[in-house]
C-alpha cells in the first residue's frame, strides 16, 4: 500500500467520553491521520477508547482499538513562567507568574542557593506578580537571583508528593540610558 493508495477508516464502537467526527473517512492513507477528530464531552479526567475499522477496499477490513486518557486538570503543579529575563534598572517591573493549575496555589519567593548571594530584599512577589523595589537593590547589581515556590491547597485531585514546585530564576539587570543618549 502507497500513501496515495485509499483507505476506508469507520467508528466501529464509538468513544463513551467524547465523539469521533466525521464517522468514517475515505480518501488517500497519508491523510487519514488527521481526517478524524475526537472531541471530548467528559469531566475532567477519563479514560476512553474507540475502535476503528480500516479498509484498503481489497483485503479484510482491520480492527483497530485506540485508548484516550483525556487529563483537564494536572496532576501536579508547575511553574510555567519563563526563568530568565532581562529588566532596565528604574523601570517598573511587574512580572506574572504563572501556573498549572492557576487557582488554589500559593507562591513564595526564596533565595535561589549557594553559590550565588541571598535574595535580594528589593525583589518582592505580592500574590502571583513579581516586582522589583529599585531603592532596595544595590547599586552596580547586574543580576537578581531568586526561586519561586509553588505550593497547591488542591487535596481533592494533586497527590501530596506533586503539590510541590520550585523554579530558580534570574534576572538580568540592564542600565537605564543615560538622560539624552541615544536609544
Amino acid at each position: 500500500m502507497q500513501d496515495s493508495d485509499a483507505i476506508t477508516v469507520s467508528v466501529v464502537n464509538a468513544p463513551l467520553a467524547g465523539s469521533i467526527t466525521p464517522a468514517s473517512y475515505h480518501g488517500s492513507s497519508a491523510g487519514a491521520a488527521t481526517a478524524l477528530t475526537y472531541t471530548h464531552t467528559a469531566g475532567d479526567l477519563s479514560e476512553d477508547s474507540v475502535t476503528l475499522a480500516v479498509s484498503d477496499g481489497v483485503n479484510q477490513a482491520v480492527l483497530v482499538t485506540a485508548a484516550i486518557t483525556v487529563r483537564l486538570r494536572p496532576d501536579r503543579v508547575s511553574i510555567i513562567s519563563d526563568p530568565l529575563f532581562e529588566v532596565t534598572r528604574g523601570q517598573p517591573v511587574s512580572r506574572s507568574i504563572r501556573t498549572v493549575p492557576s487557582t488554589n496555589v500559593t507562591l513564595t519567593s526564596l533565595a535561589y542557593g549557594h553559590p550565588l548571594p541571598p535574595l535580594c530584599a528589593g525583589v518582592v512577589l505580592t500574590g502571583s506578580i513579581l516586582s522589583i523595589d529599585w531603592s532596595l537593590v544595590p547599586s552596580g547589581t547586574t543580576w537578581l537571583a531568586l526561586s519561586i515556590q509553588a505550593v497547591s491547597s488542591d487535596l481533592s485531585f494533586i497527590p501530596a508528593s506533586r503539590r510541590t514546585a520550585l523554579q530558580p530564576m534570574l534576572i538580568h539587570v540592564l542600565d537605564a540610558a543615560p538622560v539624552g543618549a541615544p536609544n
